[in-house]
């Protein structure tokens, strides 16, 4: 799928609600939650989603991963945490345009959000060839870039980023690394 986006949302909710989400999952079936239009960041709507390329039950939560077309499927996951009455964590990247972030959901409501678009000007791509990287996690791609970027005087951000216990915390330490790296406070 070209300028496909990498989804990997875990869903919080009663064991039967998971069950019911992991088997349309597990069905390639993301058309059948009857919401499946992305908000497209290229103003186009989407229907167009890859398999899904894995679920798992953990505990007391529902791990899925899947592509979609050009942005994050978060009007989908919206409506699967509204019928579902549930809550989900939502990490995406678009390598193409160098976006990805997290978003936490309740109920069909958005919560927080964290999104990082690294720009032309910052060398996102230069960063991802750098590192040998063409996919990789969030955590891989912010760490690789704050080493890259960063002076070594600002190696305890880099160790307060690796001690995180969350992605959320993550995100929120990167945006202070490249608030540093773009010559802000």
């Amino acid at each position: 799928m070209a300028n496909y986006c990498y989804n990997e949302i875990r869903f919080y909710g009663k064991e039967e609600t998971l069950k019911n989400i992991k088997e349309k999952m597990d069905k390639n079936c993301i058309h059948s939650f009857g919401c499946a239009t992305t908000c497209a960041k290229s103003g186009y709507e989407d229907r167009c989603y890859g398999d899904t390329l894995y679920t798992s039950m953990e505990g007391d939560s529902l791990l899925v991963a899947f592509d979609s077309a050009w942005s994050p499927a978060e009007c989908t996951i919206k409506c699967i945490t509204k019928d579902y009455k549930c809550k989900a964590e939502h990490h995406y990247q678009e390598l193409g345009e160098g976006f990805f972030g997290f978003v936490s959901y309740e109920l069909g409501c958005e919560k927080e959000k964290y999104e990082c678009n690294i720009d032309d000007k910052l060398e996102y791509k230069d960063m991802l060839n750098a590192c040998g990287l063409d996919k990789g996690t969030a955590y891989d791609l912010m760490l690789s870039y704050m080493e890259l970027q960063l002076e070594e005087s600002d190696a305890d951000l880099i160790k307060e980023f690796e001690e995180a216990d969350t992605l959320r915390q993550q995100f929120k330490i990167f945006k202070k690394a490249i608030k540093l790296i773009q010559g802000g406070e």
